[in-house]
Parts: structure tokens; C-alpha cells; sequence
């Protein structure tokens, strides 16, 4: 039997959200056999006990996820250090801008291999100056370590010139739970349509309100989800723009299985002010939902305009609203969640995606 690969992952934050819960579907699905895996999480969180009934050690570093502070980031690196020193890992897996940069920089230090997968970049919100700040330290981060890049989706990958450019830089669409077994919505007389999404600066819950405003809503129903989406404070400011309409929306906040999620509803929504390759779209697209979206980054790699589902530009609640009246049409419905469907199959596929990254990682131990 050959040696098994020894792998860390490093990532932010341990919510039931997007990164984590990408790398958890990474260690469920790569052979045991070939990988011995252990994740370095900045936080405890929700998401953790699921990584250990895989069977996998977790370890926690203090405040890795808080804003940069050189001191204490700089005592993180040492740390890092340290878990790398015992565990001696083949390859080092970064994920997220902070775990990215630490990551990468103690990895240098003790001459270890690193790739890092930039599911957005981190200076997209925020100011100019703090815009080039962390932009200049992602620039660091490669030139301090010369590692590899996993680019969630083209976009991403067109951001950033050292992306752009690099021959180590790949594209490699992301995939999700396989929710189609239990995607088949019961009878309704209502059009269900959900949005998944955490309160967020990136996320434009503001517009889907403002939208729902406007519509006739009998013989609709909105559901949020996602973290703090059933907080006092994001209630009243609905209710504030929906009046009487807050009756056919539901405040469910965090869910950390959504599979009933994706068997009541019709439509799967989500309005951004930024993204890069959402992977609630593609659970969406896997549980055969058509797709109203934003015009943003990764998305239009995703939904294709009147094929699949709809994109609106960023902020236009008009049109968002023409979009949603439009799929009250159910053989659209079902016509557009089938193309979903084979997108997902033709593009996401789990077993293709791990194939492709087991590969990814030996190339990489190997060089």
C-alpha cells in the first residue's frame, strides 16, 4: 500500500456557511485510504462536530478570524508553525483571505507545499484603503510562498493579475450536496421561492424586500435562512417596507440541513452586491430549482439568462420583481429547474470535482 497523503486545511471560520462547509464535502468524499487529513479551524462553531464524525482532528486557533492585527497574527504564524512541525503535512489547503495569508506564510517558513482556493477575494466591500491593504497583502502571500490557487470560477480568477497570469492557477468550479432525491416540491397552490443567505454585507436582502413590496404576494411565499435571518432587528426593518405582506414570509435564520428546505420550495433566489461562485446557486441547481439571481461575479457562470433562471442587476428590484411574477408560470418552472439540473450534472458533480482535485493534490506532493 502507498503512503498515505498527509493534508491540512486551513480555514477561518467553522459556520454553516459556504467555505466550510465546502471543505467538510472535500473530506467526506476523498479516500481515507489515500489522505490522512487534519483542519485548522479559526473559531469553534456549528460545523465542527460534523468534521469529527469523519473521523477527522480538529484543531482551533484564537482570533485568526478577527481583522488583521500584527500581533496577533504574528503569534498565529507561530502557532501554525507549530501544529505544521507535528503533524507534517505532504500539502497545506488554505481557505479564506485570513486563513490564506497565514497559512501561506507559516507554510513558507517551514518549506511546505501550499495551495490556497480564493472563493472571493477579500477586498471586494470594502474601502479603498483597506482595499489595497489586504490587496497588497494577497500579493505578499504569493510572493512569500509561490503557492498553487484553486480560483472558484473564472471571475475570480480574471481579479486578481497574479491569477490571471500564473501557471499555477487553476479554475475549478465548486460542487455541493446533491439534493435532487428530495427536491420534488408537495402540491401548493403557492410559488415558494427561497433565499439562502446570511446577513452580510454581500448579500442584498434589502432589494428582495423592496421587490416583495411591490408584488401581489397571495399566491406567493418568501422564505430567508441563514444566519441572523430570524434576528428582532431584520424582522422589524421587513416589516417596516412590507407591512401586512410580512404574513407570506418566513424567518427560519440558520439551517445546517436544507434538504427540506429544497423540497418545499419552487425557486431558489439570491440577491448580492458581490459574489463569486455561490454555493447556495448550485445546492439550488442540484435540487432542479430555476435560479433569480444577481448580475454579479461568478453568477452568470452559473445561471444563464432565460435558460436556467433569471439574473437581475444589482439593486433593481423592479426588474427582480418582473422576474419572480414571470416564474409564477409553472411549466417555466419546470422547464428552466430542468436545465438547472443538467448544468449541475454536466458541471458540478461531486465525484468529478474530487476526482479532479485528488489529482490536483498529487500533482502538487509529486512536483
Amino acid at each position: 500500500m502507498s503512503k498515505k497523503i498527509r493534508l491540512l486545511f486551513i480555514i477561518t471560520n467553522a459556520d454553516f456557511a459556504g467555505v466550510p462547509i465546502h471543505v467538510l464535502n472535500i473530506v467526506k468524499n476523498l479516500e481515507q485510504v489515500q489522505f490522512e487529513i487534519q483542519v485548522v479551524f479559526g473559531n469553534h462553531g456549528p460545523i465542527i462536530e460534523h468534521f469529527e464524525a469523519c473521523n477527522v482532528e480538529c484543531v482551533f486557533l484564537e482570533n485568526m478570524r478577527s481583522d488583521f492585527n500584527v500581533k496577533s497574527d504574528l503569534r498565529n504564524i507561530r502557532v501554525l508553525r507549530g501544529i505544521i512541525r507535528q503533524f507534517n503535512p505532504d500539502l497545506i489547503h488554505c481557505h479564506s483571505a485570513k486563513a490564506g495569508l497565514l497559512g501561506r506564510v507559516a507554510a513558507a517558513l517551514e518549506k511546505k507545499k501550499c495551495i490556497y482556493t480564493i472563493h472571493g477575494w477579500g477586498w471586494r466591500g470594502k474601502g479603498v484603503l483597506k482595499s489595497l491593504l489586504i490587496y497588497g497583502m494577497e500579493v505578499f502571500g504569493y510572493l512569500v510562498s509561490g503557492n498553487h490557487f484553486i480560483c472558484v470560477c473564472d471571475d475570480v480568477k480574471q481579479q486578481f493579475f497574479i491569477t490571471r497570469k500564473s501557471k499555477k492557477a487553476i479554475v475549478q468550479l465548486n460542487t455541493a450536496n446533491d439534493y435532487y432525491l428530495s427536491s420534488k416540491p408537495e402540491d401548493s397552490d403557492k410559488v415558494r421561492i427561497v433565499m439562502p443567505a446570511r446577513i452580510d454585507n454581500a448579500k442584498d436582502h434589502h432589494t428582495v424586500i423592496k421587490a416583495w413590496a411591490k408584488m401581489n404576494t397571495s399566491k406567493l411565499e418568501l422564505t430567508f435562512c441563514g444566519e441572523d435571518t430570524d434576528s428582532d432587528t431584520f424582522r422589524s426593518r421587513a416589516l417596516g417596507l412590507l407591512g401586512e405582506k410580512i404574513r407570506t414570509v418566513r424567518f427560519l435564520g440558520s439551517i445546517s440541513d436544507m434538504s427540506q428546505i429544497y423540497s418545499q420550495c419552487d425557486v431558489l433566489l439570491l440577491s448580492s452586491n458581490f459574489e463569486a461562485l455561490p454555493l447556495s446557486i448550485i445546492e439550488g441547481m442540484s435540487a432542479g430549482l430555476p435560479v433569480v439571481a444577481s448580475n454579479t461575479g461568478g453568477i452568470p457562470e452559473l445561471v444563464a439568462n432565460e435558460v436556467n433562471g433569471f439574473l437581475f442587476e444589482v439593486g433593481d428590484d423592479d426588474m427582480l420583481a418582473a422576474y419572480l411574477e414571470i416564474l409564477s408560470d409553472k411549466e417555466l418552472r419546470v422547464k428552466m429547474g430542468r436545465e438547472s439540473r443538467n448544468r449541475y450534472l454536466k458541471n458540478h458533480d461531486g465525484d468529478k470535482f474530487i476526482e479532479q482535485l485528488t489529482s490536483t493534490y498529487k500533482d502538487i506532493v509529486n512536483e
